[in-house]
């Protein structure tokens, strides 16, 4: 790419990330792969159209194919621009990992999944140790009041299943299978049930 070609991909790299990161927060392994995705044909063809959409009169006979290390050293070429694009957003502190963590553990944390599920998903997301280290700082309380909410809404009655019955062992395992910890369940099973004492 030319010097023109490279300000018109940033311009439009940077107009693509500002619109997703308007719907939500992005870590930036994530946007890097949105971005490198919708900017591919962009990078080989200097417009939004395909060759496919030219008409003839646009195109040249003597035009000779891309090569494969054309299109290697255009890929590097697009990766590059987009890292340099992503490193100004972060400057300008509207991209950020941490901020993503977060937001991803608050509205995980709120659809009831525990701590230990959502450190596996952000793992697959390829989440640095800084940005898994944010899970931790959400106290004990906050996940049990989120593991209370989901006993709340799964159990349809205030009476909490006998211990050892076919009721209490499903229940128990689809809060494992939540993410939380059998001490959190524990401790969430004698608040629910001091809390339906209160009640009555």
């Amino acid at each position: 790419m030319g010097g023109e070609q490279e300000r018109a991909f940033c311009l439009n790299a940077r107009r693509r990330a500002m619109d997703l990161l308007a719907r939500r927060e992005h870590s930036r392994r994530e946007l890097f792969g949105k971005l490198r995705t919708r900017l591919k044909t962009a990078s080989v063809v200097p417009s939004e159209l395909t060759q496919s959409e030219l008409t003839p009169s646009e195109t040249t006979p003597t035009e000779e194919p891309n090569t494969g290390d054309d299109l290697a050293d255009v890929s590097t070429n697009t990766d590059e621009l987009i890292n340099r694009v992503l490193d100004q957003l972060e400057r300008d502190g509207l991209l950020s990992d941490a901020r993503y963590v977060e937001s991803y553990v608050s509205a995980r944390r709120n659809k009831g999944f525990g701590p230990m599920y959502i450190r596996h998903q952000l793992r697959g997301r390829d989440v640095d140790e800084q940005g898994m280290a944010l899970v931790a700082d959400v106290s004990e309380a906050q996940w049990l009041d989120a593991l209370l909410l989901l006993l709340r809404k799964r159990l349809s009655s205030n009476c909490f299943p006998q211990r050892a019955s076919k009721e209490y062992l499903k229940l128990q395992r689809f809060v494992l299978s939540r993410g939380y910890a059998m001490s959190q369940w524990l401790q969430a099973e004698k608040l629910y049930k001091s809390e339906s004492q209160d009640f009555h």
